[in-house]
């Protein structure tokens, strides 16, 4: 029975999604991978920065991961707009991922030690 499911599933995506139940199961499991992203932020800011510092700097995240998004979302509506479709707007965000990917492997590990009050 699950497998006859799967496979009528597999056939047609849309109709998974868009019955009423099912759209419930596919948004839990969605949210749940968007929620599992804030304490591994919180927890790798917290060993890089310390204790002190990692909740201003996640906040400063979250608020650069937003601005983004909204910049993002307008750009792509934009070119949509003047182009007639989304194609350079697809490739304008994997080009932002290959430089952000090559970004990353300059990031050296350093630890921010805390010096205590005396």
């Amino acid at each position: 029975m699950v497998l006859q499911s799967a496979r009528r599933v597999s056939r047609r995506p849309a109709l998974f999604v868009l019955r009423r139940g099912r759209l419930s199961i596919f948004s839990i499991f969605y949210g749940l991978d968007w929620v599992a992203t804030g304490p591994a932020t919180l927890a790798l800011t917290n060993e890089v920065f310390g204790w002190r510092d990692a909740p201003v700097i996640v906040s400063w995240i979250f608020a650069g991961h937003q601005v983004g998004g909204a910049l993002a979302a307008f750009g792509a509506g934009a070119v949509r707009t003047v182009a007639g479709d989304y194609l350079v707007a697809f490739l304008a965000s994997g080009l932002a991922c290959l430089v952000a990917s090559f970004l990353v492997l300059r990031i050296a590990d350093q630890r921010v030690v805390s010096v205590a009050a005396e």
